[in-house]
């Protein structure tokens, strides 16, 4: 477990998105303002996915990590750079891993929080269950994720852990993060 001067250790909560789009940053930012925000936790926001948003939030546009909203970011980071932030000050550490990729799921892997977004909207509901069936053909038991799901009613979330006994969760609509 990563512990940091001596303190409570940190956690880490990574996200991960189905395919690109998903909406993995959009989570990672409302949930990391929630923590420091809200909260008051120290928290820090790293991108390891190739999307480079976080570039595009900067004030500069070019530092290796600035404060907005009481969270560090750390934009475009690779994975051996994040035993640095580790061993930073924080009480949590939120990865935006982007769309799932072999580095990801290695990334996810390690986190003490684990979630997986993807859609049950009418026209990607069936991608979102062949995914969720193949993650469990690939990595067998998967009930240490968390899957969450864009636009999915209670219904279909509800069929969704009973077909494949799962933790899915709803994301809230947050116009803003």
């Amino acid at each position: 477990m990563r512990r940091h001067k001596g303190k409570q250790p940190v956690v880490t909560v990574g996200i991960m998105g189905q395919d690109a789009g998903m909406g993995a940053t959009h989570l990672a930012i409302a949930l990391s303002c929630y923590l420091a925000g809200h909260l008051k936790q120290q928290t820090a926001l790293a991108e390891l996915g190739t999307g480079g948003a976080f570039r595009q939030l900067s004030p500069l546009g070019n530092e290796d990590s600035f404060q907005h909203k009481k969270v560090t970011w750390y934009p475009s980071l690779a994975p051996q750079e994040l035993g640095w932030v580790y061993n930073q000050d924080y009480g949590y550490v939120v990865l935006d891993l982007g769309a799932d990729s072999q580095m990801a799921r290695q990334e996810l892997a390690r986190c003490h929080q684990r979630i997986i977004i993807g859609s049950l909207s009418p026209w990607r509901q069936e991608r979102y269950y062949s995914y969720i069936e193949r993650m469990q053909q690939e990595m067998g038991e998967i009930d240490m994720y968390t899957f969450v799901a864009l636009f999915g009613d209670k219904i279909e979330i509800k069929h969704c852990r009973r077909t494949f006994k799962v933790p899915v969760k709803a994301v809230p609509f947050i116009a803003d993060p």
